[in-house]
């Protein structure tokens, strides 16, 4: 019945049962058969208007489940992206689009109505985005994609003339299904849809292009009237037998739909990751961490958050969070980063691990793409992926961070002993068993503990792989460890490590401490000190003039130690030792005036 029909016949009904009540009019004696005909026929013209005004009042008050904002008109050409949240029916409506006629993708997946040709391209190799949808714009006039979160990372200015179709559904049917296709935890997969709705609707309330939202229960309810409305905001002049095709794929969970989805979920093994976070204080920051790893479009199977030894108030915000969001909380005493994490790996069981720091947050399809690059064999080690680089506030300041650093994947241990490996674990996944065979983290370190793990795994035979896409937003802030005393400390303790594990070597011709040592951590030993001493009122000497002591003690152990290694030049071995001797002296003047003299000896020998 069609959407007029309602009115008609309830205005119908109306009439019939105003004509009813004069029947008795028929009866009189003596009236002609005229008499008999007028007064029924004039009440029935009247009740029949004002029944049918009413019937098109109600049927103007009945809520449709279709709101279209930013409507605008469609012209000859367009592009129709089905985004939403997984399970929410984009793939009934990318189905209903089929059978309107409309071009679904080169390389279509039947089961879920998905391109994999233009999904592969949006998610590992955006240079070939604009071949694909040049090539489609040329073929076809309008023409869909389908990919529930695509939302999260396409432009809009990608396509010709967009217009979003975006599905939403009861959370509690999407946890289920998420329950029963993938034994998922239903409370976990409850709050992770209610969250995804949330970002959808952000993302709608962003958005300029037309958009089409649809209540995927609604569109079941009256599926002819769905397709009309999907129809006319697709811009298409569809056939009855179309519109009647596509009305018949309007239906809950198809067997096709449910099998498929299942096959290549479960084949994904994304049941198998543990994501580890340290939390030390980060009240102000780890609630973004906590919402990404839960809005991650493939779940962990564990999520434990590490309590490192917090302030009480702190601590007992973290566990209001956990009763709040639902996750996991283990307490210990403060050990560092580095204990906090081998704790947490400790508390699991899955054989991959993910970990992230308390003031970073992952992407939304982190764990979905580095479980994909994990290679299938015992050596496989770790594999690691770019960031988005941001201030503390997750404003991003770079797109890329690691690619414009050193060498990847890393194949050269003395090229990683060179600089900082950026290797950073809040972008990585790594093997359990490459974990366990190494030992972890070595507790030692609050700071270098990164660089640390992936040496020795690397010196353990296990291997590393590289994507090339940013999968965590890395945010910078002042009070992470980088900035403080303790990252002096690990410095010092990780390059005499270093050192340990590779002395000179004559033989090979192989000298780690004159050649990579001394180049790499020379500026920052000798720099820390001489701001402590020299300018302790600068943005960095604040931080480390209550320090200087500690500083001034690591750099003369460092001038030791590099006076007493044969392979050291002369040259390098005074530089130090003079800077040593007067940055001891705690004298600012005497500092500064040899610092003015090396400056001005360099620029007199540089002309």
């Amino acid at each position: 019945m069609k959407r007029g029909d309602t009115a008609i016949v309830t205005a119908t009904a109306g009439t019939w049962a105003t004509l009813g009540r004069h029947q008795r009019d028929w009866q009189q004696p003596g009236t002609t058969l005229r008499e008999r005909f007028a007064r029924p026929i004039g009440l029935w013209a009247c009740c029949m208007q004002c029944d049918l005004r009413e019937a098109a009042m109600l049927d103007q008050l009945q809520n449709s489940g279709i709101a279209v904002l930013n409507d605008a008109p469609i012209g000859r050409h367009a592009t129709i992206i089905i985004v939403g949240v997984p399970r929410s029916g984009t793939t009934m409506v990318a189905k209903a689009l089929g059978a309107l006629g409309v071009y679904l993708g080169a390389d279509l997946d039947e089961a879920i109505q998905e391109d994999l040709r233009l999904a592969k391209a949006i998610e590992d190799t955006p240079a070939d985005i604009s071949l694909v949808i040049e090539a489609y714009n040329s073929a076809h006039d309008v023409w869909a994609f389908k990919r529930p979160t695509a939302y999260q990372t396409l432009d809009a200015s990608w396509f010709r003339n967009p217009r979003f179709i975006i599905p939403f559904r009861d959370p509690v049917a999407i946890a289920k299904r998420e329950e029963i296709s993938m034994v998922f935890d239903f409370r976990d997969q409850l709050r992770r849809a209610a969250l995804w709705s949330i970002d959808l609707a952000d993302f709608t309330l962003r958005q300029t292009a037309p958009l089409m939202l649809v209540s995927y229960e609604k569109a079941l309810l009256k599926p002819e009237r769905f397709v009309d409305e999907l129809a006319q905001f697709s811009g298409i002049d569809a056939s009855e037998a179309m519109r009647r095709a596509a009305s018949i794929v309007v239906k809950p969970s198809p067997a096709d739909y449910v099998k498929g989805s299942q096959v290549r979920l479960s084949q994904a093994a994304i049941s198998d990751v543990a994501v580890i976070l340290p939390f030390y204080n980060g009240s102000k920051y780890v609630r973004r961490a906590v919402e990404s790893v839960q809005r991650q479009s493939l779940a962990p199977a564990e999520f434990v958050v590490v309590n490192d030894g917090s302030k009480p108030e702190e601590a007992e915000f973290l566990h209001a969070l956990a009763e709040e969001l639902g996750f996991r909380v283990v307490d210990q005493k403060n050990g560092g980063q580095g204990a906090a994490r081998n704790a947490g790996v400790a508390a699991t069981v899955s054989p991959y691990i993910c970990l992230l720091d308390q003031d970073d947050f992952f992407l939304p399809d982190h764990i979905e793409v580095l479980r994909a690059a994990v290679q299938d064999n015992e050596r496989f080690g770790w594999a690691y992926a770019d960031l988005m680089e941001a201030d503390g506030d997750g404003n991003i300041v770079r797109s890329t961070v690691i690619k414009a650093h050193s060498s990847h994947p890393k194949a050269d241990i003395f090229n990683m002993l060179s600089g900082d490996m950026f290797v950073l674990p809040s972008a990585s996944i790594i093997s359990r068993a490459a974990f366990k065979a190494v030992q972890g983290f070595d507790p030692q370190f609050m700071g270098y503990e990164d660089d640390d793990l992936f040496l020795r795994m690397f010196r353990a035979g296990f291997t590393n792989t590289f994507i090339d896409r940013a999968v965590t937003v890395w945010c910078i802030n002042s009070e992470s460890t980088s900035y403080s005393i303790r990252m002096s400390r690990s410095r010092w303790r990780f390059l005499k490590k270093v050192y340990q594990t590779f002395p000179s070597d004559p033989v090979r011709s192989r000298y780690v401490l004159r050649d990579v040592l001394v180049p790499r951590f020379n500026p920052s030993i000798v720099g820390e000190a001489f701001q402590a001493v020299a300018r302790p009122n600068s943005v960095r000497g604040r931080t480390l003039a209550p320090h200087a002591d500690e500083l001034i003690s690591i750099l003369r152990d460092y001038k030791d130690l590099v006076l007493r290694e044969p392979w050291v030049s002369s040259g390098t071995k005074c530089k130090i030792f003079v800077r040593a001797i007067l940055i001891s002296t705690r004298s600012r003047l005497l500092n500064e005036a040899a610092q003015f003299c090396a400056a001005a000896f360099r620029w007199v020998r540089g002309r």
